[in-house]
């Protein structure tokens, strides 16, 4: 049995319909869901002898929980002697940054993105128009 063309192309779109259908009304992956930076905190504390600030940050998903997927944490610190790369990774919902401490002054760390185990890389504040979706923490050290 042979489908003429016409046939051809209803069957070809009714299929394409169905498929577009299903994808809607599953509505897609969880694992989609983007991790979104929710808040920090900064503190000093003493580790192998020396002072260091740890800059910690909390992950959240678009529903507000924990964001516990695997996220590595990008960003670049910023202190009174020099400037360099920093990462981390997400560990159920929090990522830490430390950073050694040397002379007093301003310390920041500017988180730029959160790439997931998938290579897409999502802004850590996509609603902050003000930096562009990069978020900044700043901490003045005073020894």
């Amino acid at each position: 049995m042979r489908l003429n063309h016409r046939a051809t192309f209803s069957l070809l779109a009714g299929v394409v319909g169905i498929v577009a259908v299903l994808a809607v009304a599953c509505g897609g992956d969880d694992s989609l869901q983007r991790p979104i930076y929710s808040g920090n905190s900064i503190y000093l504390e003493e580790r192998e002898g020396g002072p260091v600030l740890v800059y910690e940050i909390s992950i959240i998903d678009e529903d507000g929980d924990p964001y516990t997927k695997g996220v590595l944490v990008e960003g670049t610190a910023f202190t009174p002697g020099s400037v360099f790369s920093v990462v981390a990774t997400n560990r159920s919902g929090k990522a830490q940054f430390i950073i050694e401490t040397s002379i007093a002054g301003e310390y920041r760390v500017a988180i730029e993105s959160f790439t997931d185990t998938e290579g897409r890389a999502y802004l850590p504040s996509p609603d902050n128009t003000d930096l562009g979706g990069k978020v900044v923490l700043v901490h003045k050290y005073d020894p």
